[in-house]
């Protein structure tokens, strides 16, 4: 069964859509929400371009990046000459990353988008490509209705989802409640940080079953709820997934 996630692998207009919408709500990222719809709506468009297409046919699981590393090379001199003039970036090391991640998304996710996660696959990296997840999300699916509500995680790079333990870390497998935090914000009551003391890592969670999560988009709502990666931060926590980003601030 279909995670049922909003925008996942290519759903960059159902991204852009959902960042424009959270303009003017969240005001400390607004700027940063605005310039990321700009993003989505880049990668949208180079999505449709018909040597990302082909490119995408290449890949097939577990995702090998070589075989498109030279139009990746290509599509990241284009994204960082099209975006890079208007990017709120922390330093130049961080702009590269990102564009990096930027230019690929629109191949790697193409082929994402029509690979089958295994059934019975658990494990703490992605199914298709091997990276770390980014986000962690609790949601109810149709016909599971007695067997509780499915854990997904979210690839930081391709934006797979794939089922994963509930009272588990991701990062080390830790699943003693001991050692397993949980931080909430009343302003986000669907959002939270996930903790781990074991291996001081943090993954932030969605629970999609929560009033006021109808509308929430993922990796969206990821930038919009950032000051619960600030508190993680704060208290020596890392992100398991993290990836280049852009500055706030």
């Amino acid at each position: 069964m279909k995670a049922p996630i909003k925008g996942g692998p290519a759903e960059f207009e159902v991204r852009r859509q959902r960042a424009l919408g959270l303009v003017g709500a969240e005001p400390m990222v607004s700027d940063l929400l605005e310039f990321l719809a700009v993003v989505w709506g880049y990668q949208q468009e180079r999505a449709s371009n018909a040597k990302v297409r082909e490119a995408t046919q290449l890949l097939t699981v577990p995702f090998d990046l070589d075989l498109v590393s030279d139009l990746i090379a290509r599509e990241h001199e284009q994204a960082t000459a099209t975006l890079g003039p208007f990017a709120p970036l922390a330093s130049p090391e961080v702009a590269d990353g990102f564009f990096w991640s930027v230019a690929e998304a629109p191949i790697v996710e193409g082929a994402a988008a029509q690979a089958t996660v295994p059934a019975t696959w658990r494990e703490g990296s992605c199914p298709i490509c091997g990276a770390l997840p980014k986000l962690s999300v609790i949601a109810e699916e149709s016909g599971e209705f007695m067997a509780g509500a499915a854990r997904y995680l979210i690839c930081a790079r391709c934006a797979t989802a794939w089922g994963f333990g509930r009272a588990t870390c991701p990062n080390c497998r830790e699943h003693h409640p001991r050692w397993l935090g949980i931080f909430t914000n009343e302003r986000w009551p669907w959002a939270r940080v996930d903790s781990c003391e074991t291996c001081k890592a943090y993954i932030k969670t969605f629970d999609l079953r929560l009033p006021g999560s109808r509308e929430v988009v993922p990796l969206v709502d990821d930038v919009a709820t950032l000051p619960l990666d600030l508190w993680a931060a704060d208290r020596g926590f890392h992100a398991i997934g993290s990836v280049p980003s852009l500055d706030p601030t």
